[in-house]
């Protein structure tokens, strides 16, 4: 036997929309909304629905310029060994503020951009990059941290060239491996565990 559910969406004319293009995608951005509900939901559309998928979009093509223009920035945050309060590691962190929306863009709205624009990897792998070249920048430095530590993405984590991309990073900048350190999102651990080895 086989269950089948369904997320279903609605729009109506003419209140959502006169024009079959307008009335498509209000229904489609309805059923957006009822997949994101979970199984067997229906959702009517919502004018809200629109402003959202509007925000999205200009949030997805300031970023696609804004990697391209290297509008991107890495900061650091220390970590400190609790123990004797000397700096034992650092996390880079990606930072953006956008000219074009004119304010700083959160890391998560980031991600979900990049998600969008199918720009994981090359967001992960200008990460890879600048925290590789920073890190290389302070080695020998007194009081520079040891190791620095990026987040991958899932994505990027389960595509086969990841590894060569990364020791090709690492011998590029001279950089030893244990300088650097990779983060493993908690859900892809979780979810995938012979993936993660």
């Amino acid at each position: 036997s086989l269950e089948l559910t369904a997320s279903l969406g609605m729009a109506c004319a003419p209140q959502h929309g006169r024009e079959p293009e307008a009335l498509l995608r209000a229904a489609n951005l309805a059923t957006l909304e009822a997949k994101a509900a979970g199984r067997d939901t229906l959702r009517a559309f919502d004018p809200a629905l629109l402003e959202r998928a509007e925000r999205r979009d200009m949030l997805r093509e300031a970023f696609v310029a804004a990697l391209a223009a290297g509008e991107l920035e890495l900061h650091v945050q220390p970590q400190l060994d609790r123990r004797t309060g000397l700096l034992d590691g650092g996390e880079a962190l990606i930072r953006w503020h956008s000219p074009r929306l004119g304010r700083w863009v959160p890391p998560p709205e980031i991600l979900a951009a990049a998600g969008e624009a199918g720009l994981l990897p090359e967001l992960d792998l200008w990460v890879l990059r600048s925290a590789a070249a920073l890190q290389k920048s302070w080695l020998g430095m007194p009081g520079a941290p040891p190791r620095l530590g990026i987040n991958i993405s899932s994505v990027t984590l389960h595509d086969p060239r990841f590894a060569q991309q990364l020791c090709a990073v690492l011998e590029a900048e001279g950089l030893p491996a244990e300088a650097l350190e990779i983060e493993i999102p908690e859900d892809l651990a979780v979810r995938d565990l012979p993936g993660v080895a």
